[in-house]
């Protein structure tokens, strides 16, 4: 019978999930020492790293290109791209953000390059697109590839924001040499505040990849995302509610964010057996808190 030998949390601009490798046990369930040993032992890294990367990447574009249009480069930048180096092409219809060697802002440390080509300058304009690639760019140690098209499905100009975003050949690599990969399609909207600190953004959709261990995942967001800005901040960058189900080959996993607060808890059922587990996104690794009967 296949048991859980370790769990790992995958982190996406895109929804959050959770991941599995298995191992050989004589029991037929999972007993309470393995669930807690298979909290207790993984690493805050896959496919909710793939969701806060992609997130955080959105919100850079959306810097970028704001900056240049609402103010010709002549008012103080977003706190995500003050020690960038921005360059608009406008002949060429490309915007480039570099980030040098590496530089902190808004809490994380990027570097090296995430190039927009769009299709129309006016972004707010229902179906304008962005097709946003990167060139040795990191969000602190971890290494971002892909090919993320954004495009505009807004009804009107009057209503909030929306946009449906593609990945085809996400990758996220560690410094240990692991790596996972994503291709997803999402649907995200953007609540715009007059402080670009309070926005927050709504992410709905699926994904499919390989994790860290080489096994294929799907995930699908049954309860959509939501993330704000100013929780990430206070350096919580994991979506503040929502529920996202991923199936592998060892577990149906279900992970529910919680209320709304800007906290480092979430809420993890794996067949049943659910735990409260602190996402600590410093030492990246999940503890157990406490045990809720399943």
């Amino acid at each position: 019978m296949n048991l859980l030998k370790r769990l790992m949390m995958m982190t996406m601009v895109g929804g959050t999930m959770v991941w599995l490798a298995s191992c050989n046990n004589e029991e037929d369930g999972l007993n309470d020492d393995a669930i807690a040993s298979a909290f207790e032992d993984v690493a805050v890294d896959t496919e909710a790293s793939m969701d806060v990367a992609f997130e955080d990447v959105d919100n850079v574009v959306e810097a970028g290109i704001s900056y240049d249009e609402a103010s010709g480069g002549r008012i103080m930048r977003d706190a995500l791209i003050e020690c960038a180096v921005v360059t608009h092409d406008h002949e060429n219809n490309t915007v480039t953000i570099d980030y040098g060697d590496g530089c902190e802002g808004d809490g994380r440390t990027r570097r090296g390059k995430i190039i927009v080509t769009y299709s129309d300058e006016r972004w707010f304009k229902p179906g304008a697109s962005r097709s946003v690639t990167f060139e040795d760019f990191y969000i602190d140690s971890v290494k971002v590839e892909g090919v993320r098209t954004i495009t505009n499905i807004t009804a009107d100009e009057s209503s909030a924001p929306q946009f449906r975003t593609e990945v085809v050949g996400g990758k996220l690599s560690w410094n240990d040499g692991t790596f996972a990969t994503r291709d997803s399609e999402h649907t995200r909207t953007w609540s715009r505040a007059e402080n670009p600190a309070q926005d927050e953004s709504f992410v709905e959709g699926s994904a499919e990849g390989v994790n860290r261990d080489g096994e294929n995942y799907s995930s699908t967001i049954t309860e959509r995302l939501v993330f704000k800005r100013r929780c990430g901040a206070q350096g919580y960058f994991f979506p503040v509610s929502g529920v996202i189900e991923t199936v592998a080959p060892s577990a149906t996993i279900v992970i529910d964010y919680g209320d709304g607060e800007c906290d480092n808890l979430a809420e993890v059922t794996i067949n049943g057996e659910t735990q409260i587990i602190e996402l600590d996104v410093k030492a990246r690794k999940h503890v157990v808190r406490r045990r809720l009967r399943g």
